[in-house]
């Protein structure tokens, strides 16, 4: 089951690809997933294309979370509620990373979701109905910075990035997004 581990996740120099789940994030959840009010927690999907509609296993569960990825490959990836590549509740980094060909089924946020910064990566070809690069809720304020956000699509609208909270978008370029 799932191990209760202090402090942060830092994920360095790894491809976390193919994922399949019924809920947030397809490659990386890191929040609550809908449990009380309490110390975040992450689960880290890291099998390869997992059967179930809602599976996310093996997982581990961090408490007072900070979530970090350098380096790092999120891959094809599907979240079906959110989230296809990572979706995040708390401070979540994604830094020097490709984020590419991830999906939110029918909702938002097909590469990154609630993302906290994005620096010097690049988040390309995802999709989602909202947001198909990048989703950010009110309660959230988003860095992106020398980043390149590039055909993503939202069905229903916002190619590169939904907004309902605060981004700063500084030295990047989005270019061919679509919705």
């Amino acid at each position: 089951g799932p191990a209760n581990l202090p402090g942060s996740v830092r994920i360095v120099s790894s491809v976390i690809a193919d994922n399949v789940t019924g809920n947030e994030g397809g490659g990386i959840f890191s929040g609550q997933n809908g449990r009380p009010p309490g110390p975040g927690r992450v689960a880290l999907a890291i099998t390869t294309r997992c059967p179930a509609a809602d599976c996310r296993a093996p997982a581990r569960t961090v408490n007072g979370l900070n979530l970090t990825v350098i380096d790092t490959a999120i891959v094809g990836n599907r979240g079906n509620n959110g989230g296809g590549g990572i979706a995040a509740e708390g401070q979540a980094e994604v830094v020097h990373s490709l984020v590419t060909d991830n999906s939110a089924g029918g909702a938002i946020g097909g590469g990154l979701f609630d993302v906290t910064v994005v620096l010097a990566s690049v988040i390309s070809g995802n999709s989602a109905t909202v947001g198909g690069g990048v989703e950010v809720f009110p309660s959230v304020q988003t860095t992106i910075e020398t980043s390149t956000l590039s055909d993503n699509h939202g069905s229903a609208y916002a190619g590169a990035i939904d907004e309902s909270g605060v981004v700063i978008v500084d030295r990047s370029t989005l270019v061919a997004n679509t919705a």
